[in-house]
């Protein structure tokens, strides 16, 4: 998930969480209120580390000149680029036999 993704849905549960909080106090049920306070607290926690995991992807990019694969992983970024000959690659379709007699067709 992305950082805006999160925020939003945050945001959608801290305002659910502070309609239920108004609602308990205006039926004078004032001690559940710092209870909502804390899920809160790790709400935000758990979409925090949510985040964080969430990090680890990889990137494409198909350039002129160049193909570069980023593999992203938090802060630690590795990339590795190929350079374009200018020649065309054709995938040929055939069928490749697997260790128990299948046949996979590729292409």
């Amino acid at each position: 998930m992305s950082w805006s993704l999160i925020k939003k849905i945050y945001l959608c549960f801290v305002i659910l969480i502070l309609i239920i909080a108004i609602v308990l106090s205006y039926i004078n049920l004032y001690l559940a209120i710092p209870f909502y306070g804390v899920e809160t607290i790790f709400l935000g926690y758990a979409l925090y580390i949510t985040a964080l995991k969430s990090t680890f992807y990889e990137e494409d990019y198909n350039r002129p000149t160049e193909i570069e694969i980023s593999f992203v992983q938090g802060k630690k970024i590795s990339s590795v680029k190929f350079v374009k000959s200018g020649q065309n690659f054709i995938l040929i379709p055939q069928l490749i036999k697997t260790f128990r007699d299948l046949y996979i067709k590729v292409g």
